[in-house]
């Protein structure tokens, strides 16, 4: 009962000839000819390089769609089958930076610079790591390594920057972005995105100045009068409201359809306690993103504010259903239950307006708790936005997307079906091999990952049940036989194994 050898030749080399992937074809190419000459091991290498790229372009594909935890799945396989492949560890890095497991994302780095100290990525990674973890210093340090090697990386320079900032240092953080202006030209997006570093890191007035330097250029930039009006309240609070309640009625007339300018604008009609014109704004903003929370808890506010509080109780438990594990707003949605205790006391619903104040007691003691118990006495309290460093060219503020981004956007098979191909028959000729070689247990789980990345490929359940059958795990091995034979009952070597399978499994019941 000989294994179905259905391997890349028959499933991938028609998809390979049609693409660009030559780094695939040596690999599979190679990978034959060890098998043919009998060296096993060898052609299993080869087929192990197939899998690291295969999950590393998957990952690059997870990635580009946000799917972050996918990605980082991904990339801990490649990293099983190339383990010390510098590519592979710098993008298992940002896999882990990009789901901010920044910790882990720092062990890869170090062992590519324990044998690398010239990889300006992994210099450049370590960088943004630090800053991450609040270390700028450290951050700092291996940025001005990484800016020595790629002095032209608008990206490196930015993170630099950044770092200086959060170290309080603005001269250098602007001697930088001279630079980077140099580099970039003079344009608007620059200047934004210039200010909101100084805004992040708080240096407002510069922040503002950058903001006023970009509409000087484009009137009706995107989002740089919201950020403008953002950045009066923060630098001057109540005494420059009306300057930003304009700033965001400016972004409006441009972009009306923007989140932050009419949620931004509810939020200064609400400190003017102009309830009417607060809701107008706030509805807007939960009609653009109706699934954010923050619209609906200042809509109760404002609600509350004109007695109405049969429509703030909905507001108020939208905005608490929308943040169920606290997340994203802890003291946000420990008000929303006080505020939505205090509405239905209003109403008469005495019991529940008693229950929701006691619950939002409750939250609260537990949130003084937390910060006591992880509060450690250093540091700054604000936190740091991970968007500040993930999305430095989401704006078109560099004038080329990075090698790793370029391309998966290139290559015209980045689209997952191939690639999950790519890695179900490599996976499959593994299995092969190590069926070849007596050891079935690897053989299962060989053909138990094919399965979880194409389970419709030509033979592999038959693979796989014989894979179990030859292990003595006949139970394991019914449902794919059956699979088989659903599919294929011509095939009589499978129908033998499954009866075979299930007398074994009588025979054990029976003792």
């Amino acid at each position: 009962m000989p294994l179905a050898s259905t391997i890349l030749a028959l499933v991938l080399m028609g998809l390979i000839s049609q693409s660009s992937q030559d780094k695939l074809r040596r690999h599979y190419e190679a990978a034959e000819a060890q098998r043919s000459a009998g060296n096993l091991a060898a052609a299993e290498n080869e087929f192990a390089s197939i899998l690291a790229e295969g999950y590393q372009r998957l990952a690059r594909i997870y990635s580009a769609r946000k799917g972050y935890r996918e990605a980082v799945n991904a990339m801990e396989a490649a990293a099983v089958y190339r383990p010390e492949s510098e590519e592979v560890l710098l993008d298992l890095a940002i896999a882990y930076f990009e789901a901010q497991e920044f910790k882990k994302a720092l062990e890869p780095l170090h062992r590519i610079l324990a044998r690398n100290l010239e990889s300006a990525g992994a210099h450049h990674m370590a960088g943004k790591t630090y800053f991450m973890l609040r270390d700028a210093a450290k951050a700092a340090s291996e940025l001005e390594i990484a800016l020595t090697m790629a002095p032209d990386d608008s990206d490196i320079a930015y993170t630099l920057g950044l770092a200086y900032l959060r170290e309080r240092e603005l001269a250098p953080a602007q001697r930088v972005y001279g630079r980077m202006l140099e580099q970039l030209g003079d344009k608007p997006q620059v200047h934004i995105l210039f200010g909101r570093a100084y805004r992040e890191a708080g240096f407002l007035v510069e922040a503002i100045d950058e903001f006023k330097k970009a509409l000087a250029f484009d009137s009706n930039y995107p989002r740089a009068h919201y950020y403008l009006g953002l950045t009066y309240l923060l630098n001057d609070g109540a005494s420059r409201r009306g300057e930003a309640r304009e700033e965001f009625k400016a972004e409006l007339a441009a972009h009306p359809n923007e989140f932050f300018a009419h949620y931004y604008l509810g939020i200064v009609y609400l400190y003017d306690r102009d309830w009417k014109l607060a809701i107008n704004s706030l509805e807007r903003a939960s009609q653009i993103l109706p699934d954010s929370p923050d619209p609906y808890f200042h809509l109760g506010q404002a609600y509350q504010g004109l007695d109405q509080h049969v429509l703030a109780v909905e507001a108020l438990r939208k905005t608490i259903a929308l943040n169920p594990r606290l997340e994203h707003n802890e003291y946000q949605v420990t008000t929303a239950h006080y505020r939505l205790g205090q509405s239905l006391l209003k109403i008469g619903q005495t019991e529940a307006g008693k229950n929701e104040l006691q619950l939002a007691s409750k939250l609260k003691a537990e949130a003084i708790k937390r910060v006591k118990d992880s509060y450690s006495g250093a540091g700054e309290s604000r936190e740091i936005n991970p968007d500040l460093l993930q999305k430095t060219t989401a704006e078109n503020t560099m004038a080329k997307l990075s090698s790793r981004e370029e391309g998966v956007k290139s290559a015209p098979e980045s689209g997952e079906a191939f690639y999950e191909k790519v890695v179900a028959t490599a996976h499959n000729s593994i299995g092969l091999l190590r069926a070849q070689q007596q050891d079935f247990r690897g053989a299962v789980t060989q053909f138990g990952l094919a399965a979880k990345w194409n389970p419709q490929q030509e033979g592999l359940n038959y693979n796989l049940g014989l894979a179990y059958f030859k292990s003595a795990m006949y139970e394991e091995a019914v449902a794919p036989l059956e699979r088989e034979l659903k599919a294929h009952p011509e095939n009589s070597p499978a129908r033998q194994l499954l009866e075979l399978s299930n007398r074994m499994l009588k025979e054990k019941t029976n003792r």
